[in-house]
Order: structure tokens, then sequence, then C-alpha cells
């Protein structure tokens, strides 16, 4: 973020786990977990951090299933309590976090939670994944094409999904989007 924190992780009690490091105070901050862990002594991590400092990610629930996540004050919320599995990857300064959530069939679905709930992007249903979102509140990721065939890259704005497939590329994923 604006500040150098670094969102990610750490081994804490011999677990991965979601955290934070300042490089001004060179601390190291675990943000807490959802209670599960993988039989390979994984919780969960921080993908995104904003000017705020609030924090976004995943941590498991029980061995197989996780849930996206927002820090916000020394506070760590279950984005999806009620989910099947979601995953937070992106969150811009206004609070609006980027991710997926599982649908009632287990496909993944392009998700942006906003005050405790979340609202699904995706035009086709198959699968998608939403992975970055600006201080415009634009939105990228990618989405499975209705023939089943390629992902193609989108652009969610002002409530209009734009497929972004080149012409000749099988696939395309968008990953990150600016301001501009």
């Amino acid at each position: 973020n604006f500040w150098g924190q670094v969102a990610s992780g750490a081994i804490f009690n011999g677990v991965y786990q979601p955290a934070v490091f300042d490089p001004r105070t060179h601390h190291l901050t675990p943000l807490g977990t959802l209670g599960g862990v993988t039989s390979f002594g994984f919780n969960g991590v921080a993908n995104s951090i904003n000017f705020f400092s609030d924090a976004v990610g995943y941590s498991y629930i029980n061995d197989t299933t996780r849930h996206a996540f927002l820090y916000h004050r020394g506070s760590l919320t279950d984005l999806d309590p009620s989910g099947t599995g979601s995953v937070a990857y992106s969150i811009n300064d206004f609070g609006l976090i980027a991710g997926f959530a599982s649908n009632s069939s287990g496909s993944a679905q392009a998700t942006v939670f906003r005050n405790g709930s979340g609202t699904d992007l995706d035009p086709v249903g198959l699968e998608s994944y939403a992975r970055d979102v600006n201080n415009r509140s634009d939105v990228v990721g990618e989405y499975l094409i209705p023939d089943g065939s390629a992902f193609h890259a989108f652009v969610y704005s002002n409530g209009v999904f734009t497929d972004l497939g080149v012409s000749g590329s099988p696939e395309a994923v968008a990953y990150a989007i600016n301001d501009l």
C-alpha cells in the first residue's frame, strides 16, 4: 500500500497464517484465522492491503474449505460465512473487495464484497474470478465463455460487464487495473 505495508503470511506456532509486514517498524502482524488448517499446516494468506491498512485474503474454516476475509481495525471478518468457499484478491481504498464466491454447484463466481454482502458479476455463471478493483470501482478478472472453450478477460465498470477477449487469442486474464 501507500505506506509500504505488505500483505502476505508467516508461520506462527507451526501454521502458515495471514499476516501484514510493516517495513517502517519491521513489525509482522498476524491477522488471525477463521479456524481451519490444512493437512500441510496452511491456514491462509493476505492478498491485498489498502491505504487504510485494511487487508483481505482467505483463511480456511476447516481442513478443506477457505473463506474470504476482511481485516479491519484489528478484527478479522468472514466475508462469506454461509458460503461453500471464497477468496478475496483485492481491496480498494473505499472498501470494495474483489474475489470470488462459490455458487451452489461449487463453481467460482466473480464477486465483489461490500458492507457484509457479496454481488455476483458473472453474466454466464460457468466460472469466473474478480482479480482486482481500482479506486474508481472498476473490476477486472476472467470468466469462462459460454461455450466453455476458453477464459476471457473482463472489466466490470458502472454496472456493465465487458468481455476483453482478443481476436485470435484463445485465452486472456486480467490481473490488475490502475485508477486511470
